[in-house]
């Protein structure tokens, strides 16, 4: 196996210790770390520039979510977050194929839902309820 690769953004050959991993199939992204930490900051600026633009255009309505956000308690947080969570309950009744979700175990979904088609999640259930991530 080859323990270089081509950095898809540069160009240049790097060591594939140079590349981050992808997390779905554990084989190194196209662009090397230092391009992709460069996209990111990137994306970053054009993103501050974006909020900004937005605050300046209507500066009330950003002041009134500022203050909603920041308002809530730690308490009305972790209430909100607690009813986006099913429990492991309804998840363990949901059947996925042929077989059931239990405790402890982590899946991969293809959504199959309107405005979501051929979108992937992974969930993780456990005691506190299911967790979403990437």
């Amino acid at each position: 196996m080859a323990d270089t690769k081509k950095c898809s953004a540069c160009g240049v050959v790097k060591s594939l210790s140079d590349f981050y991993r992808r997390g779905d199939r554990n084989t190194p992204r196209s662009q090397c770390k230092s391009c992709m930490e460069a996209q990111r900051a990137r994306e970053a600026d054009r993103h501050a520039a974006r909020a900004a633009v937005w605050r300046a255009a209507d500066p009330e309505r950003a002041r009134a979510s500022v203050r909603i956000s920041h308002g809530r308690s730690k308490q009305e947080r972790d209430e909100i977050k607690s009813r986006r969570r099913r429990s492991p309950e309804e998840y363990r009744s949901m059947a996925f194929g042929s077989s059931q979700l239990v405790l402890g175990q982590s899946v991969w979904l293809f959504a199959k839902g309107k405005g979501i088609q051929g979108k992937t999640a992974f969930i993780e259930v456990t005691e506190q309820g299911v967790l979403y991530g990437r």
